[in-house]
């Protein structure tokens, strides 16, 4: 089974699945007000057992909210290397 963001974002409105979100999210905001970008395996460094696809969830949604904006990496980068940083709406008060 391959990563799904419509069956993954489900799990995301649970209430464990805010819990990582909103870890997920802190994490994105502290590195990126630090260096100014976000890989994805950093981005879920403060969560314990988590889920890959989980975290991989998280960031789709916060890209689809406006939080975060995909840096188009190498081609065929696995997930764990994508790089994020502030998208139009981090700013305007979505991100926290």
């Amino acid at each position: 089974m391959s990563y799904s963001y419509q069956v993954e974002r489900r799990r995301l409105f649970t209430e464990d699945g805010q819990a990582t979100f909103i870890t997920v999210r802190d994490t994105c905001r502290r590195l990126i007000e630090k260096s100014g970008a976000c890989q994805s395996m950093n981005a879920g460094r403060d969560l314990k057992g988590y889920d890959a696809w989980e975290l991989l969830a998280c960031l789709d949604l916060m890209v689809e909210r406006g939080e975060l904006r995909y840096v188009q990496g190498p081609e065929n980068a696995a997930g764990q290397d994508w790089t994020y940083i502030a998208g139009p709406e981090w700013r305007n008060g979505v991100g926290g």
